[in-house]
């Protein structure tokens, strides 16, 4: 597909005289839907056996620019009500012409259990974060109680403008993953954005970068964003997705903000990344500073949990967004440490002190984020240590505990720490359980004594005769530590 894509592009870029980083998005959303032919009209009729759960979306341009007008035809299962993931911007509903009962966040009920049948609704769209990106879940209505086998498919008509997602395309339609029915991912809509499609280590990448005035040259945003691929895909190359899209917006952004101020990781139904860019940041402070990328990259390299057990999931993609970058040549491994080491500071003196699993779950209401996150990453620099004592790396374990599972599925903690005594870290599942009660953060003096980082104050020192020195380094250059190679010296 993604070579029948790119042909498309060129022919039509030829046909412009536009080079292929400049094709418009309006040029590729049509190259899209060419790809299929004409878009299906109705759901095929029914057999005389019960059909299979299907459910049919077409999304048409309505007569406000900030409204759309969607029909949703569904089979194979019953329901009572369609609702939003987020938001309440339903403005009507009907079906067979008879208007249906819209009720603020619920969504719109129907009068019947019927099937199959089709239900027209009009929504406005709420922007995410700035216009051109929407979540799915303020647009298209999910039914309650739909079978997780439930076939999706999304037209989107000429009159509704350019779209792109990271759903795959099928005969004129998107095809998400069945996560779509739960969980969430973004769009990117509207004139004028340009797309580049390229192959990253059988990762197909759908890049859209938004218009707007910014310092940093396509190709170098490019460049860059292919190798923050290029190395969150590392941690987990069979599990990470087939496709990810990765939507770049310039934005005025205030000082002492990173090059990419702002990045936000979706996958229901499809993996996508939303960045906002400083308009004023250079390629120096790109290749050097920005750590976003990188962070909400590597989160497709493990499963999501619920918000409680973010201190897990956004440890894990805090501790390697340092790890990475050191390893990619990015940032030098001292500086790699020097970060980190900052970072597990700030987390000392965060929080509410309530135990961590629920200044998690209120973290936004708290804003207790860097005892979150850096308690999360000083945990799995614990355990990163521990594993290379037994010739593993984090990484390695977390693939082997988390194997066979898409990347779109969702891990219960208790899930988790069941995985990891099944596969013979018993000691980490404990340690996991007591971080999680805990009211405080980890503390890392033993493992800093042994890997030989001596802090003072606001810097960082690194001691080569420390016990486990080998360690330290493999760590930041990506080996496996082997258990002769961690003998004290």
């Amino acid at each position: 597909m993604l070579e029948t894509l790119m042909n498309l592009v060129d022919e039509l870029n030829t046909r412009t005289r536009l080079g292929r980083r400049k094709a418009p998005l309006g040029v590729i959303f049509f190259a899209l839907t060419a790809c299929g032919g004409a878009l299906e009209a109705e759901l095929p009729a029914a057999p005389s056996s019960p059909p299979p759960p299907a459910l049919r979306y077409e999304i048409r341009g309505a007569d406000d620019e900030h409204l759309r007008d969607v029909e949703v035809c569904f089979q194979g299962f019953t329901t009572r009500r369609f609702v939003l993931l987020e938001g309440d911007g339903i403005v009507s509903a009907t079906r067979e012409g008879q208007p249906l009962v819209v009720e603020k966040g619920k969504g719109f009920a129907l009068d019947a259990d019927v099937t199959p049948t089709c239900v027209r609704y009009r929504v406005r769209l709420t922007p995410s974060v700035r216009p051109g990106f929407v979540h799915d879940a303020t647009l298209l209505a999910r039914p309650l109680d739909a079978p997780a086998s439930t076939a999706v498919r999304i037209h989107v008509r000429e009159s509704a403008g350019p779209v792109v997602t990271p759903f795959e395309v099928d005969e004129g339609a998107y095809v998400p993953r069945p996560s779509f029915l739960e969980r969430s991912t973004t769009w990117v809509y509207g004139e004028g954005a340009r797309l580049l499609l390229r192959d990253v280590d059988g990762v197909e990448l759908r890049l859209v970068i938004l218009p707007g005035q910014k310092r940093i040259p396509d190709e170098v945003l490019e460049a860059h964003l292919v190798r923050s691929l290029e190395l969150a895909r590392s941690l987990a190359p069979a599990r990470y997705p087939e496709r990810v899209l990765v939507a770049v917006a310039p934005s005025p952004v205030s000082a002492g903000n990173p090059p990419i101020a702002f990045g936000l990781a979706r996958r229901g139904g499809g993996a996508s990344v939303l960045f906002v860019l400083d308009e004023d940041a250079d390629e120096e402070a790109l290749a050097r500073e920005d750590w976003v990328s990188v962070h909400e990259l590597a989160h497709f390299a493990f499963p999501a949990m619920p918000r409680s057990e973010a201190w897990l999931t956004e440890g894990w993609a805090t501790y390697f967004q340092e790890v990475l970058r050191a390893r990619g040549g990015l940032i030098s491994p001292e500086d790699a440490w020097l970060r980190l080491h900052r970072g597990f500071a700030k987390s000392q003196h965060d929080g509410t002190g309530r135990p961590l699993h629920e200044e998690a779950l209120a973290m936004y209401e708290t804003y207790a984020f860097k005892r979150v996150y850096w308690a999360g990453a000083a945990t799995a620099l614990e355990d990163d240590v521990a594993l290379r004592l037994r010739g593993s790396r984090l990484e390695e374990a977390l693939a082997r505990v988390f194997e066979g599972e898409p990347f779109d599925r969702w891990i219960e903690f208790s899930d988790y720490v069941a995985r990891l005594e099944a596969s013979g870290h018993a000691d980490l599942a404990e340690r996991a359980r007591e971080v999680r009660s805990g009211t405080g953060v980890p503390d890392l003096s033993a493992v800093y004594a042994t890997l030989g980082l001596e802090a003072r104050g606001g810097s960082l020192e690194l001691d080569d005769s420390a016990e486990l020195v080998s360690v330290r380094r493999a760590i930041v250059r990506g080996d496996a530590s082997a258990p002769s190679a961690l003998r004290p010296r």
